[in-house]
C-alpha cells in the first residue's frame, strides 16, 4: 500500500483520548507535498484550470507526472490559448471511493516543449489521449506549489439544541 495511504487510513482512525475517551477521526486532512506528489504520480485525468481575459476556464486533461513535473497533450486552441495567456497554470485530480476522497491541486509555469529529445522522452510516458483525437503540442507544467487533502466522508452532524432560557 502506498505511504499517502497508509498515513490517511492512520490520520482518520478515532484516537483514543488521555482521559480514555474516543475522539473522532478529523473529517478533513491536509496532505503533505511528498503525498500530494505520490497522488500525482499515479493520476493519468486531471483538470486544468487557467485565467486569462478575466475569465477562469476548468478543461479536462490527461496527464503524467515526471521527476516533479506534469505533461500533457493538446491540440492548438483555448486550453492552450489561455495557459499562455496567464503563464501558469492549475492542475486538480482527486479521487472518490467509498467513504474516503483526496483532492490535489499543483500551480505553476506551463510551457510548449518544442525539443526534439524533450518530446521523445514525454512519448515514452505513459500518456495518451482517451479520445480518437491528435494532440501534438506537449505541454509541461512546473509545479510552484502542491497542495491536497483527505476526506473522510459523511453525512452533515446535526446541530446542536440551542440553549434555552427559562421564562421569566
Amino acid at each position: 500500500m502506498s505511504a499517502a495511504k497508509e498515513n490517511f487510513r492512520l490520520d482518520i482512525r478515532a484516537r483514543e483520548t488521555a482521559h480514555g475517551g474516543v475522539q473522532p477521526p478529523d473529517p478533513i486532512v491536509e496532505l503533505s507535498e511528498t503525498e500530494c506528489w505520490e497522488y500525482l504520480a499515479h493520476a493519468r485525468f486531471g483538470r486544468l484550470g487557467v485565467y486569462a481575459n478575466d475569465e477562469v476556464d476548468v478543461i479536462p486533461i490527461n496527464i503524467v507526472a515526471q521527476d516533479g513535473k506534469l505533461y500533457f497533450r493538446t491540440a492548438p486552441g483555448t486550453k492552450l490559448d489561455k495557459m499562455l495567456d496567464s503563464g501558469t497554470a492549475a492542475i486538480e485530480i482527486d479521487s472518490v471511493q467509498g467513504g474516503l476522497a483526496y483532492s490535489v491541486v499543483a500551480r505553476g509555469p506551463g510551457r510548449i516543449l518544442t525539443d526534439d529529445d524533450e518530446i521523445a522522452r514525454v512519448n515514452r510516458l505513459p500518456l495518451a489521449p482517451w479520445i480518437p483525437t491528435r494532440k501534438r503540442t506537449y505541454i509541461e507544467v512546473t509545479p510552484v506549489k502542491v497542495t491536497g487533502r483527505h476526506f473522510q466522508l459523511g453525512h452533515e452532524p446535526d446541530e446542536p439544541a440551542p440553549h434555552l432560557k427559562p421564562s421569566d
